[in-house]
Order: structure tokens, then C-alpha cells, then sequence
């Protein structure tokens, strides 16, 4: 089989959760494919160099970019207010050089199938002319609209009205384009048939990679350590950070002056980068390997209340025994019980006697940490998630045999 990759971002290297998606989807096909060929957005030419390394991790690999700069993307975003009802996200990735590229891709090579993630690549692939087209939603992006809403302000609340009354048509018809869409809950799923979606909508959960996320015994917990991990690119991220920062960190600080927060993540705004070094706060930022991070820490935070699917963040923090305190809106999708690696709180003062709870009782810390990595054991593993991505782009649903046009 040869397949046809299509990304906005390129998924190397693989930080965050979009990024880790793609990258473990290749990851666990390439062993069972002929070839991948993965046409890919950069912002910055820098990132070539990425590229080649990620190609020369798997012997069966191309990667090639096409560069569309953020100021044009911008620039796009600006003229799709009025350009057309397509989404805005859609006209910020939009360019013809890549859709060129894709389209020349598809004439010269017999590709069998193409995978397209996240609904900005659909317009790339959805006339392809490749035998069977998968794209990977992740997210129902209508549902995140919607809880984002109550937080917009100023211009972004208008702003992102536009963009939900967009987003529900255009999502629900791309499930009609594709063979299979791929969501990572069943909420997201029962979200989108809502919406109208009249396509095969498969869910396959995110996973970890347990061999590179194992606990290490040696290295000691520091009991006055939360993390928050994520792509602070990301909206509901940022807003995750400034709750927590605002709201939920004072009252921490308050019963135990000792304890600091530290923020992990790529593409850190200012606002946030300014917090480093006040009230116990460490702005640590991009690093390198985000697993020495959560071994030490007592606990992580997911205050999300803005989002769908899975977080990836718990996912990586329970793989490594680290005990989870989230928002509801951060544990749905979590196949888990409350207690099983996570502490869910909503308000914020629940949510730092969650906090406190992680950081003053060792033998809770220890508990939920096993039961947590028993979780991700159990049901978590990206290996366990090859043969379904396999089947799909073969033009079955995973575990029938059968496909269905569309």
C-alpha cells in the first residue's frame, strides 16, 4: 500500500498533540505499508532541517514541505471573512502552491490511499483522484466553539461566532467527503451525527508510547512541584494557564507558600513568559524532553475548560505514574473512573484542595500514580492502534472487513 499524508503542520518534532497524532500514526504504519509520502505546511523554511530528520527515522518515508509564512496565512484568514463561508482555519492554510503539489502527487504515483489531518486539509484531498481518502478530525471543532464561547471577549467572541456557525456545516460535511473520519471519543462522534454528519465517523482514542513513557523509579517526586504541559499555541491552552494562574494558583500558594508551578510547552506567549520567577512560578517553555518534567512533578494540572477529546497531557503524565487534577471538560473522553490517576474539581477551590490533596499525601500520590499507568497500560498502548489505522485505509472499517463508498 502507498499512502498520501497531508498536514498543516509538520508533525516533527513531535510536540503537542496534534503533532504526536500524525507522527505515531506514520510511526505504527510504516512497517505495514509499501511507502509514505507526507506533503506538509512549514511556517518557516528552518524547518526543513526537521523534516529530513524525521525522514531519515523510517526507511519508507518522504517528506516534503511547501513554506506558507504566518503573515500570509493572516493575510488569508482577513480576506476569508468575506471571501467565502468556508471556515477561517481553512483559508489560514490555504495555498495553492500546496494544492498544486498535492494534486501532482496523486497523477504521478499510485497512491491507494490518502490520510488528511484535521478538516483544514480536506479541501486539499476531498478531489484526489486516490481510491480510498481518511480524514483525521481528532476533535468535533463545533463542540469547542461551543465551549469557548462564554470566555471570548472583545473581538475574538465575534470572531469566533463566525467561526462556529461555519465550522458545524463545513465539519459535518466533510464526513461525506472521505471514506472514514477519525475522531478520538465517542463524544466527539455523537456530536458531529447532532450536527447532521452522514458519513462513517470511526473513533480511535490517542495513545502512548510506553516504552519511551515509563515511570523511573530512581527519580525521587519533588512534593512541592505541579506542571502544566501543553502547546501554549493553543487556545484552550492559554486559557487553561491564565485559570489556573488567576484563580486556582493563589489558593495553593496560600496553604503552602513552598509549592511552584512550572508551565512546559512550545510557543509561549508573552503574557505567560512574563509569570516566570513570580509567586513560585517557572516558565520552562520548549524543551527537549518533556519526561524528566512530569517524573519529578507531584501532580499535573489540566484546567481545561475549553475542548474536546483527549488530552494528551494526561495521557503522558499517567503513563509516567504522575497523578492527574483536572476539569471536567480535561477528563472527558478519559476511559477512567475519577481516582483512577486523575482528581477531578471544577470550581477553583476545589480544584486546589484537589492540588494540595496530591502534594501533602504521599501515600494518595503513590496510589493514584499506579492506578493511573494500569489505565494507560490497559488501554492506551499506540501499538494496539496500528491494525485499525490499517484497515481503515485499506477501505474497511476495523474489525468487519467491509468498507462502504461514499
Amino acid at each position: 500500500m502507498k499512502v498520501l499524508f497531508l498536514t498543516p503542520r509538520l508533525p516533527y518534532p513531535p510536540a503537542g498533540g496534534d503533532k504526536v497524532t500524525v507522527y505515531s500514526h506514520i510511526r505504527l504504519l510504516s512497517p505495514l505499508v509499501e511507502s509514505i509520502h507526507l506533503l506538509s505546511l512549514i511556517e518557516d523554511d528552518r524547518e526543513t532541517e526537521s523534516a529530513r530528520a524525521f525522514q531519515s527515522e523510517f526507511p519508507n518515508l518522504t517528506v516534503e514541505t511547501i513554506r506558507l509564512s504566518r503573515t500570509r496565512s493572516r493575510c488569508n484568514a482577513v480576506l476569508g471573512l468575506a471571501a467565502s463561508a468556508e471556515p477561517l482555519q481553512v483559508h489560514y492554510y490555504h495555498s495553492a502552491r500546496f494544492a498544486r503539489r498535492a494534486a501532482e502527487l496523486a497523477r504521478e504515483n499510485a497512491f491507494d490511499a490518502c490520510y488528511a489531518h484535521l478538516v483544514r486539509m480536506a479541501p486539499y484531498a476531498r478531489n484526489l483522484p486516490v481510491p480510498v481518502k481518511t480524514l483525521c478530525m481528532t476533535d468535533c471543532l463545533t463542540l469547542r466553539y461551543e465551549r469557548s464561547a462564554p470566555y471570548a471577549k472583545g473581538i475574538a467572541r465575534h470572531i469566533e461566532r463566525i467561526e462556529r456557525e461555519r465550522m458545524a456545516a463545513f465539519e459535518t460535511r466533510c464526513t461525506e467527503d472521505f471514506l472514514f473520519s477519525i475522531v478520538v471519543t465517542d463524544l466527539d462522534r455523537q456530536k458531529l451525527l447532532e450536527l447532521g454528519a452522514r458519513g462513517q465517523i470511526v473513533v480511535i482514542p490517542f495513545g502512548v508510547d510506553l516504552g519511551m513513557f515509563c515511570p523511573e523509579e530512581s527519580e525521587r517526586r519533588d512534593s512541592d512541584t505541579v506542571v502544566f504541559l501543553g502547546n501554549l499555541h493553543s487556545a484552550p491552552n492559554r486559557d487553561a494557564v491564565r485559570y489556573f494562574v488567576d484563580t486556582i494558583w493563589p489558593r495553593i500558594r496560600k496553604r503552602k507558600p513552598s509549592a511552584r508551578f512550572i508551565i512546559v510547552g512550545v510557543n509561549a506567549p508573552s503574557w505567560i513568559q512574563r509569570l516566570h520567577g513570580k509567586k513560585g512560578i517557572e516558565v520552562a517553555g520548549a524543551v527537549a524532553d518533556v519526561r524528566p518534567f512530569l517524573r519529578r512533578a507531584a501532580c499535573t494540572v489540566c484546567p481545561m475548560r475549553i475542548g474536546a477529546g483527549i488530552q494528551t497531557k494526561n495521557l503522558e503524565s499517567l503513563a509516567l505514574k504522575t497523578p492527574v487534577v483536572s476539569t471536567t471538560v480535561g477528563f472527558e473522553g478519559l476511559e477512567a473512573q475519577e481516582g483512577e490517576g486523575v482528581l477531578v474539581a471544577d470550581s477553583p477551590q476545589e480544584f486546589a484542595d484537589r492540588v494540595l490533596l496530591v502534594l501533602t499525601d504521599s501515600g494518595q500520590r503513590t496510589r493514584l500514580g499506579e492506578a493511573g499507568r494500569r489505565i494507560i497500560e490497559e488501554r492506551y498502548d499506540w501499538n494496539t492502534r496500528a491494525q485499525a489505522l490499517y484497515s481503515l485505509l485499506s477501505g474497511k472499517l476495523p474489525g468487519t472487513g467491509v468498507g462502504q463508498a461514499p
